[in-house]
């Protein structure tokens, strides 16, 4: 049996020469993971020195369209094809290729 799963993708640039692909099932899972709602503060009494902060829609909406893919990524979409084999296994029913360069 088939199955197909439509995921949005960030590659980020890393900074260093090299990039990082993530995926997600949706928009809202991305913008929770996105770097610009994980704040430091080194100082907190509670010990926690990163934390969550909301994201502006404005500032949903800049990573949404790539106002600064330096900054916020490349925002695409992937679709993974898997199948399921008769002894329950799974395995990809199609190749993946993530390109990632400069």
């Amino acid at each position: 049996m088939r199955h197909v799963i439509n995921v949005v993708t960030r590659l980020q640039d890393n900074g260093d020469g090299g990039y990082t692909m993530y995926m997600y099932n949706n928009n809202e899972e991305l913008l929770e993971d996105h770097p610009k709602g994980q704040m430091f503060d080194s100082t907190r009494p509670d010990g926690q020195k990163f934390y969550k902060r909301v994201l502006t829609e404005e500032e949903k909406q800049d990573i949404l369209n790539e106002d600064d893919p330096y900054k916020n990524g490349y925002i695409g979409q992937e679709t993974i094809e898997i199948e399921v084999m008769e002894d329950g296994s799974v395995r990809l029913a199609k190749p993946m290729c993530l390109g990632v360069g400069q």
